[in-house]
């Protein structure tokens, strides 16, 4: 039975090229050789499928934003709900800038004034967009002297605002289950793949220019693989690609007698 199907799968497409190429040879332009306009067709065809590819990336990354807000809004949601999360910000911020420049520092890295002020926090503004008015509509806002215009920034923002509404939720009268929500956490690890992917794109080409936005996003990637909770999510999905970004890091550092961080 199976080589039965097999023998009728190769006859439909022995039978399918049989007519493309007749349709070829009855269509072609009288100056061209068959050969020459099916090269022109094939690269016609190209062309079209790496529009059409570049239109449904373009479409997936929108999906995962729309999704990331929306994951955002219902945590933020739940913290509203049990407790005061504008109150308990600020100290939060605080906490956690301290904590990443302290980190920064031990590891030998020499960070300048500039740097320091891009330190991994979460924006004021975000607080303002987890207020009930504007809770369905929580965007991932821009900071100053962030690059916008990359588009890894809002998978890094996402991953940020993510920790520091976990952070919350875990300390106090803040109180959010986050097992409600274990079923749209793929989209956390969709979220990790994207910014590994741009990193390991970074990493492996040298003449790429460097800004501080590398270095926070992978002291994100750091505290997430060092959170219990969210850590279980991001190896089941991104173990390889952790792995391909790990040997990529090794290569870069092995390789170059002029790092400092």
């Amino acid at each position: 039975e199976t080589k039965a199907r097999m023998d009728i799968r190769a006859w439909y497409l022995r039978t399918s090229k049989l007519a493309l190429a007749l349709a070829i040879i009855r269509s072609k332009p009288a100056d061209k050789s068959s050969r020459e306009y099916t090269e022109h067709l094939a690269a016609l065809v190209s062309k079209q499928e790496s529009k059409w590819r570049s239109k449904v990336e373009a479409l997936e990354a929108e999906v995962l934003q729309l999704r990331q807000k929306l994951l955002l809004s219902r945590i933020c949601s739940g913290s509203i709900k049990s407790g005061n999360l504008s109150s308990l910000l600020p100290a939060q911020e605080h906490g956690s800038s301290e904590s990443t420049l302290t980190t920064m520092e031990d590891s030998g890295c020499d960070l300048s004034s500039e740097q320091r002020t891009e330190s991994l926090e979460l924006s004021p503004h975000f607080v303002e967009s987890c207020t009930p008015r504007l809770f369905p509509l929580l965007p991932l806002v821009k900071r100053p002297g962030a690059a916008p215009e990359n588009p890894l920034f809002s998978h890094m923002q996402f991953l940020q605002h993510l920790l520091g509404l976990k952070n919350l939720t875990e300390s106090g009268s803040l109180k959010t289950d986050l097992t409600h929500f274990e079923k749209d956490f793929s989209i956390v690890s969709d979220s990790v793949c994207q910014l590994l992917d741009g990193l390991i794109a970074f990493y492996r080409n040298p003449k790429l220019p460097f800004s501080s936005f590398w270095t926070e996003a992978v002291g994100t990637l750091a505290k997430l693989t060092s959170d219990y909770n969210l850590s279980n999510y991001i190896f089941k999905k991104c173990y390889k690609k952790l792995e391909e970004f790990e040997k990529t890091l090794l290569q870069v550092i092995l390789g170059n007698n002029h790092i400092n961080r």
